[in-house]
């Protein structure tokens, strides 16, 4: 009987034995694996920053080689711009700030408009800020603007061109596209268009023509109570 509780008893600690060291063991295997895994995934994270970092300086190189190769182009195209206008005289934009200030005013028409007494009764005045004069193959020159517009009340209104000294008159058929007013003379002889947008700006663009030659004015309109 004593042999047996001895054997039971070597048996059960060297069973507890094994269960201590296989766990230990599970528990060492598992630590280094979750080690591993954090390393990879540090290593990870550090090659997408460092490809995130490279992918940044290339964008960045892009953009600047962008830029020179723009800057090189407008370059060139400047100087074929001005050689091409002091051979033909033709006006060619160099840049957005040679368009049109929809927002600037020819201030020396509106005092011409103002000091004239000879006036017929009108309630639109037209004031141009830019003129072209076009040929045939579409060359075109800036020329001075000398000339406004008046236009009565009516649906079919009087057209008046005028300058400082006199105005010219001409009975229109007056038509309404979308935002635009157009104004056509009744007599086709007299070859002209003026189209007037009828928001708070009104903007206008005329279009004359005498024997081939297209001439292009650009500017804007108020009622007469506002000068």
């Amino acid at each position: 009987m004593k042999h047996y509780l001895a054997l039971t008893l070597l048996s059960s600690l060297l069973l507890t034995s094994c269960s201590v060291d296989w766990n230990d063991g599970n528990v060492k295997k598992i630590g280094e694996l979750e080690k591993q895994v954090t390393e990879m995934k540090s290593d990870k994270d550090l090659e997408l920053q460092k490809f995130k970092l490279e992918k940044q300086k290339y964008e960045e190189w892009k953009e600047i080689d962008k830029k020179k190769e723009e800057g090189k182009k407008e370059e060139i195209s400047g100087q074929l711009k001005e050689k091409w206008q002091s051979l033909t005289g033709v006006i060619i934009p160099k840049s957005s700030s040679d368009q049109i200030n929809t927002n600037s005013r020819n201030l020396e028409l509106e005092q011409i408009y103002k000091k004239s007494s000879f006036l017929p009764d009108h309630t639109i005045i037209c004031i141009p800020l830019k003129k072209l004069v076009c040929d045939e193959k579409w060359w075109c020159k800036n020329i001075e603007p000398t000339v406004f517009n008046l236009i009565s009340k009516a649906y079919d209104p009087i057209f008046m061109r005028c300058d400082e000294k006199w105005c010219d008159s001409y009975e229109t058929n007056g038509a309404l596209s979308w935002l635009y007013r157009i104004l056509q003379p009744k007599d086709t002889d007299k070859g002209f268009v003026f189209k007037m947008s009828l928001d708070s700006d009104k903007h206008y663009v005329e279009i004359t023509t005498f024997w081939i030659q297209s001439y292009i004015s650009y500017g804007y309109c108020k009622h007469n109570s506002e000068f």
